[in-house]
């Protein structure tokens, strides 16, 4: 249509037409301009995400700089104090030897192929390092840095022994269901109901002073 004849159309229209047409005209012109003004804001946002993938990274110091900004002040050791302590354990070296001789609290011990002295620790029984020396075992050493000083720290068991000597001031075993010594075709059991079982070849009892036997009923043969 020609714009005379829109004009002669909207003339010709009734007066409330009119104003409805007025306020469509006025929704579409708000509604292109909140469309615009979004349209705006996203570009805005865009060039901002753009802009910060661009910048180039922060440098390694910066940021290192940054955390130390909130670590409390003192919690850090300080490099111009000095060193650290030295931990309080001395350095030694732990090895094996095998001893050779004992004489009081020295030992006579061979590492590798060189024979030194060793001084038994406060702790380590003399007659424990004895029984290795003729069991044949080895004995653990510890070496101080200075390569003279060597103290005897225990025993290493490699084998069973030969021979076993149990000593202390007083020795308990016990067996919860049975206790059984027995060498060959002797033994003797022992069970939790009382019952004693002597069984031997030939069995001797010999008492220096008085020997007695005790019982509701002795049965010989």
């Amino acid at each position: 249509m020609h714009d005379g004849a829109i004009v002669h159309a909207i003339s010709t229209m009734p007066p409330a037409t009119h104003r409805g047409m007025a306020t469509d005209m006025a929704a579409g012109d708000g509604d292109r301009g909140g469309s615009v003004g979004e349209q705006a804001t996203h570009e805005e946002a865009l060039a901002t995400e753009l802009s910060a993938a661009a910048a180039p990274p922060p440098d390694t110091a910066t940021q290192v700089e940054g955390l130390l900004a909130h670590v409390p002040a003192g919690s850090i050791p300080d490099a111009a104090a000095g060193p650290l302590t030295q931990p309080p354990w001395p350095d030694v070296r732990v090895m094996t030897a095998r001893p050779l001789a004992i004489e009081g609290r020295a030992v006579t011990v061979v590492v590798g192929k060189s024979e030194t002295i060793a001084h038994l620790a406060e702790d380590v029984d003399a007659a424990l390092v004895a029984d290795a020396l003729t069991d044949r075992q080895r004995v653990l050493i510890e070496v101080h840095p200075d390569g003279e000083h060597a103290a005897v720290v225990g025993v290493v068991q490699t084998q069973r022994p030969h021979h076993l000597r149990l000593e202390a001031g007083r020795v308990e075993v016990e067996g919860r269901e049975e206790l059984l010594l027995r060498s060959g075709r002797a033994a003797i059991r022992l069970r939790p109901d009382g019952d004693v079982e002597l069984v031997g070849s030939r069995v001797s009892a010999v008492s220096r002073g008085l020997f007695r036997l005790v019982g509701r009923v002795l049965r010989l043969n």
